[in-house]
């Protein structure tokens, strides 16, 4: 048990044995043992303030690197004054209303963050996600909307729409999909202005995204479930750095993949694109295509059983090496 409940309780301690009454006319009341009581209770503080941190810090490594959380987000019911605990309407702790809530409380603050959408949501910011391990969850009969958005070059001259997005600055990231997962279509391009501005906006989600002072790094992003991912017309899903479909500023460790093994349905629009991904190793999935336009083949990606080796370029499957010569 500590000696003193608080700095104050010390304080007034100390305080309390030099203010003695007077013992005589040439003593102030303040004797030797005054004074020893008073280094007496120093060092008991600072005992005191030694045990608290050696408690603090107690497995201080261990701990934060599990330091795990999840939050509730319902852009229906949801509330961003709240603190997203539970997926009620608590007015303290229930549901919150935005993902960018979601990155007010959680960004460079968690190591593992789990984000449930419990109801219908949509994104119509930009979303910063520096944590290094995210899952997110959509429930059955929720929908994820990623909304569209005007786009505008440094001119002020309208280039097209693009798509607000989540740029996610960790390691890897995991949409657990039962409900819908919506890029929301948009009318493309206009041709005018400088169409690098529109490029950048396109993708909802960006991994490991590049900057200035930020190196390529490997990330992941993993689609999984049973429910729908569904890309509208001229939009992106995925993208590897921050500049959308422009070429700069990719990083070619950002790896995508989608998984059909539990079902899930990919619906492309016109001119929709799954993922523009890149990394810097192959990766073979073990997987036998059902057709030579087997949707659960990413375009670019590599997929094999124990007789032939696919490979997928411009939407059409092919085989490119065999077991046999």
């Amino acid at each position: 048990m500590a000696y003193f409940s608080s700095l104050q309780n010390f304080i007034d301690t100390v305080t309390a044995r030099f203010n003695k009454p007077k013992r005589s006319l040439v003593n102030e009341g303040i004797v030797k043992q005054d004074v020893i009581d008073v280094l007496t209770d120093t060092a008991k503080f600072v005992t005191d303030i030694k045990v608290a941190s050696e408690g603090i810090n107690a497995n201080f490594i261990q701990r934060s690197l599990s330091l795990y959380a999840t939050i509730y987000v319902n852009g229906t019911d949801g509330n961003d004054a709240r603190t997203g605990l539970s997926y009620d309407n608590n007015p303290v702790w229930g549901a919150v209303k935005t993902l960018g809530r979601v990155a007010e409380l959680h960004s460079q603050k968690t190591q593992n963050l789990m984000i449930v959408i419990s109801g219908n949501t949509s994104i119509s910011n930009f979303v910063d996600l520096d944590i290094p391990f995210v899952t997110i969850i959509v429930n059955q009969n929720v929908t994820l909307t990623f909304s569209k958005k005007s786009v505008e070059d440094a001119n002020g001259i309208v280039v097209g729409e693009g798509s607000w997005a989540i740029f996610f600055y960790g390691h890897e990231l995991n949409f657990n999909n039962s409900g819908t997962i919506k890029v929301e279509g948009h009318a493309g391009s206009t041709g005018l202005g400088d169409q690098y501005y529109y490029r950048q906006r396109q993708g909802a989600v960006a991994m490991a995204r590049r900057n200035m002072y930020d190196s390529d790094r490997f990330s992941i992003l993993n689609v999984t479930g049973t429910g729908v991912l569904n890309v509208g017309n001229n939009t992106t899903f995925a993208v590897s750095g921050g500049s959308g479909s422009n070429s700069d500023g990719m990083n070619r460790l950002g790896r995508y993949r989608r998984s059909g093994v539990v079902g899930g349905t990919l619906v492309l629009g016109t001119n929709a694109v799954e993922s523009i991904s890149f990394g810097d190793r192959t990766t073979i999935r073990r997987y036998t295509p059902t057709s030579s336009t087997d949707l659960k083949v990413e375009d670019s990606e590599l997929v094999g059983d124990s007789t032939y080796l696919y490979s997928k370029r411009d939407g059409v499957i092919k085989k490119i090496a065999w077991t046999a010569f």
